[in-house]
């Protein structure tokens, strides 16, 4: 799996006056040395749990359990309401933990203590949502479990903070590629649904991500940070609240923003409602090549998982070779147009057996932008010294969209709907092509 190498010619405020911004605050990231291929395996372990979870609640489980609780009637507001409170907490608390956590000096570093926490209250979340009857139980449960999330955020500053500049293109592969099969996994909930229990795969789920965060821990070595030689910087509210708008006076870091907030608000549009949308617009029986793959929405929502990530995975692997070949930014204006096109023509032509096929396509575009778009943000942090905090404020990218974009869109679906034809579904499929078109031209 090949490096990628970003040049200064492609992004020119990376550099300033002959030296590059971040050389203020050298770190380990920036030796001379390299990180073994099994250390990088190590690091990104995590992330097969933490997608599998991901994909599991988004596309199956949390549609399915609103559905269930409130009715066909009221499936599109709850989801929407179930969003919007996990949603504000996650922009509000994900650039916190990241501030504390470029500031906690532990023996056994800065970022891994932040994630074993974070697990825990993923854990204690899910097991509320998987014996919530009432829908006030599961938003709860929806809001630990996303809080925990946000509590693991700091493990995405490992990255930045110990693989070596050269290698975060390989870096970015294994991790990106331990995404998509962990999307994979988590996409088949659908099916094990047929013979276990709600409880059953929550508590699968549980281990899973658990066990990840266990093997992440234990093989990746941190810096001791607890030697009281290291200089430290205090916590201080004035300083925190000046650093949230610093980042953004780099230009290359504010487009990186922007992309990434209206590329995720076009996908998410559509990800939240796509078990919906096959439940409404497509339909049963769900054949493929004539042949009944599925018997319900949630189970041919997997069915459609599996191809779409498997083309993610290929699309991760040869994120390298492919921006190596054709330039970086070559590489993410092609694959975020691959996926524009597929979600249009799935509307427009809503047969199973196409979406099952076109799936594969939109995965490798999907697959080979989340690659090359993750390690392009190592590089394109304004500063070692707020590694988690600013790689927060990122993150926030991908929560903002679901706090706009999940009301509006069930708002539309639940108005337009009402005059037929499925005038809803095609009203948000194309808000949500323009919107990645718009995240695309901030590239």
């Amino acid at each position: 799996m090949d490096s990628v190498n970003y040049d200064k010619e492609d992004f020119p405020l990376i550099e300033k006056d002959g030296a590059s911004i971040n050389d203020e605050y050298p770190t380990h990231s920036k030796s001379n040395g390299s990180m073994s291929i099994w250390r990088m395996v190590c690091l990104s372990v995590y992330l097969f749990g933490e997608s599998a979870l991901n994909t599991a609640l988004v596309f199956v489980l949390i549609p399915y359990q609103v559905r269930l609780i409130v009715g066909d009637n009221a499936k599109s507001t709850g989801l929407g309401e179930l969003s919007i409170a996990s949603t504000i907490v996650a922009i509000i608390v994900t650039p916190i933990i990241g501030y504390l956590s470029d500031r906690t000096y532990s023996r056994f570093g800065r970022r891994c203590p932040w994630l074993i926490a974070g697990v825990a209250c993923i854990l204690v979340g899910l097991f509320l949502i998987a014996v919530s009857q009432q829908f006030w139980l599961l938003m709860v449960g929806y809001f630990i479990e996303q809080l925990g999330t946000c509590v693991v955020n700091p493990y995405n500053a490992l990255l930045p903070d110990l693989v070596p500049e050269h290698q975060r293109g390989t870096a970015g592969g294994i991790m990106g590629s331990f995404t998509m099969a962990g999307n994979i996994f988590g996409g088949c909930m659908g099916f094990l649904l047929i013979k276990l229990s709600l409880w059953q795969v929550f508590l699968l789920l549980g281990v899973v991500i658990a066990s990840g965060a266990i093997i992440t821990t234990v093989f990746t070595h941190e810096q001791d940070y607890s030697d009281p030689s290291i200089p430290r910087d205090k916590i201080e509210i004035k300083k925190f609240l000046v650093s949230l708008i610093t980042p953004f006076k780099d230009g290359n870091f504010r487009n990186a923003v922007l992309s990434q907030v209206f590329f995720i608000l076009g996908l998410n549009t559509v990800a939240y409602f796509l078990q919906y949308f096959i439940s409404d617009v497509v339909g049963s029986p769900y054949k493929l090549l004539g042949k009944q793959v599925a018997t319900s929405a949630d189970q041919a929502v997997a069915f459609f998982i599996f191809p779409l990530y498997l083309g993610a995975v290929f699309g991760a692997i040869l994120s390298g070779p492919i921006s190596n070949y054709f330039g970086k930014k070559a590489a993410l204006c092609v694959s975020g147009p691959l996926v524009m096109f597929v979600i249009i023509l799935m509307n427009f032509v809503p047969i199973f057996t196409l979406i099952v096929f076109i799936g594969f396509l939109a995965g490798f575009g999907y697959g080979m932008y989340f690659s090359v778009n993750n390690a392009l943000a190592s590089l394109l942090l304004p500063s070692d010294k707020d590694n988690a905090k600013d790689l927060g404020i990122r993150t926030i990218a991908t929560n903002i969209p679901q706090l706009i974009g999940m009301p509006i869109a069930s708002i539309i679906l639940k108005a337009a709907q009402a005059h037929g034809h499925n005038l809803g579904y095609t009203f948000f499929f194309i808000l949500s092509a323009l919107f990645m078109l718009i995240g695309i031209f901030f590239l």
